[in-house]
């Protein structure tokens, strides 16, 4: 059973609601930030069909270390190609994802998940999975602010 399962009712509706709050305030305001200091990369070198790529990850990953895996890969394959401002772009991404990990420990505590007597594994699992929510609602602001960005 996952660390977060075991959340009861109240914690679960609160985590929600604090996610959700995230998502529209700093969340989204992160993200924004992120692609507007990039702007000047956008449609190309970083191209919409990346974002996308990188919003199907996010998506479809449970483990925050395999989307970790996906940007480490796109700055490096930049990197090799001699482009050191796309490579930049994509570890200023993968900080950003990285950096999420704080919230998703602030969120778990502040709803109560820390007095819950659970195992490393059952915690860690549930942090991953509130890591994860975090991570989706980020890109999906990155994405649709970048392609704002490229549409201007």
């Amino acid at each position: 059973m996952r660390g977060h399962e075991r959340l009861t009712k109240e914690m679960q509706r609160a985590l929600h609601w604090r996610m959700a709050a995230w998502s529209d305030g700093l969340g989204y305001h992160q993200a924004c930030e992120l692609a507007d200091s990039y702007r000047h990369l956008l449609p190309k070198p970083v191209t919409l069909s990346q974002l996308h790529g990188l919003r199907n990850v996010v998506a479809a990953e449970t483990d925050p270390q395999r989307v970790k895996r996906f940007t480490s890969h796109q700055a490096q394959k930049a990197e090799r190609r001699g482009d050191l401002e796309l490579r930049d772009y994509w570890q200023a991404v993968d900080k950003a994802l990285e950096d999420l990990r704080t919230s998703a420990k602030e969120l778990w505590t502040t709803v109560g998940g820390a007095t819950l007597n659970l195992t490393k594994q059952q915690r860690n699992s549930a942090l991953d999975e509130i890591h994860m929510q975090l991570m989706q609602a980020f890109v999906q602001h990155l994405v649709a602010h970048s392609q704002y960005l490229s549409a201007e």
